[in-house]
């Protein structure tokens, strides 16, 4: 899948959701209180995650078949899914 775009990618709504999320998540995070260590873990983990949304977006957009490509996209799918849970988890108080 040959791209004539190589930044293409930042005009799809998906890559555009991901990086107002990764945005939110940062925001959010800070807030996450450190004396629990189980909470503290959930919001460690949740930048990576949110990060892993976007650049998995990138990485198959620069991939050469579109195969590849919708495997990255499933990557990332899998990463913002992540993402989710830990924000439940964290609204649980899990």
């Amino acid at each position: 899948m040959k791209q004539s775009n190589p930044e293409g990618y930042r005009k799809l709504l998906v890559y555009q959701k991901a990086v107002a999320n990764h945005r939110f998540t940062n925001l959010l995070t800070p807030f996450i209180p450190r004396y629990n260590r189980t909470l503290r873990d959930l919001g460690d983990q949740m930048g990576p995650s949110a990060r892993s949304a976007t650049k998995n977006i990138v990485e198959g957009w620069k991939r050469r078949t579109t195969e590849e490509y919708l495997t990255f996209l499933g990557y990332s799918e899998a990463s913002n899914s992540e993402l989710m849970d830990d924000a439940r988890e964290g609204i649980d108080g899990r």
